[in-house]
């Protein structure tokens, strides 16, 4: 099948190829045989013991570019996120808005603000979507649209929880 890869970050080893070759199918349909995974990967991890809080929700961003330029609704770009571990509800999971990409917000944080949009929970109440935690086995791999909204959930656990996420294009 197609898939171009770039080679693997730093530490992330045989168990996120394979994950990512488990995904290959669904992005074969979702972006051509000649999709590629970008070079840069982030590793996000709610640290053990229970000191981490819930974020913000938001999009990943293209920075550089005028906000309303760059959203698209049909898929240019998926988010890949691969999951090494089992993750609970304690183990503050990924939180998604499925749906979301559709919808223009802002971010609840200052530095985001654009100034004239609500705040965003007033935004997400008027939106016809509910939250949705990624509690999953290990070895799971999560596609979604690009501009889908998420967080990370509060860390209530003593077990770290790893999610890599990379980008398709």
């Amino acid at each position: 099948g197609g898939g171009r890869q770039q080679p693997a970050g730093r530490g992330s080893g045989a168990q996120l190829r394979a994950g990512v070759c488990r995904g290959r199918g669904a992005l074969c349909s979702l972006l051509g045989a000649d999709y590629t995974i970008a070079a840069h990967r982030r590793v996000h991890t709610r640290t053990a013991g229970g000191a981490c809080k819930t974020t913000m929700w938001h999009q990943d961003s293209y920075k550089g570019s005028s906000w309303c330029a760059c959203r698209r609704h049909e898929v240019q770009h998926v988010m890949v996120c691969y999951y090494p571990q089992r993750v609970t509800p304690e183990m503050g999971p990924t939180e998604l808005l499925p749906g979301s990409q559709y919808y223009i917000g802002d971010s609840e944080r200052a530095h985001y603000s654009r100034g004239h949009l609500p705040a965003f929970g007033q935004q997400m109440q008027r939106w016809a979507v509910a939250p949705h935690a990624v509690v999953c086995d290990a070895g799971t791999v999560v596609l979604t649209h690009y501009d889908l909204w998420h967080r990370a959930l509060k860390c209530e656990s003593t077990a770290a929880r790893v999610m890599i996420k990379l980008q398709a294009s």
